[in-house]
């Protein structure tokens, strides 16, 4: 049988709100609710060469993943960050993309451990 990689550190998340299960759940629903309008409208600010919202989303999500110590999640945030800071566009929809994913992964995660509804 093939172990699981967790994107969550639950251990941490939950040691960060002093083991309140349901302040997290309430996290986790919020990330939810946010994380898919926040990514089309990352994509979007992309598409349109806005750089400044883009990197304002990017920053925004960066902080949102490492709420729950997702490492995964978190790097991709960051690694996009840097492009959109660098000026670098020729990589922008590739960033965009996988941070597209790795959040949607994260928020099925978070989801499969009963954090969501």
């Amino acid at each position: 049988m093939t172990a699981v990689l967790r994107q969550i550190d639950e251990s941490a998340a939950l040691f960060a709100l002093c083991g309140d299960r349901q302040l997290l759940c309430q996290l986790a629903q919020i990330f939810a609710e946010d994380a898919p309008i926040m990514l089309r409208d990352l994509e979007s600010s992309v598409i349109s060469n806005d750089i400044e919202l883009a990197l304002r989303l990017t920053h925004s999500l960066k902080g949102l993943t490492s709420m729950f110590f997702a490492e995964t999640s978190t790097a991709s945030a960051n690694r996009m960050e840097k492009e959109l800071r660098r000026g670098a566009s020729e990589y922008l929809r590739q960033r965009t993309d996988e941070l597209k994913c790795s959040v949607e992964a994260l928020v099925g995660e978070l989801q499969t451990l009963g954090y969501i509804a």
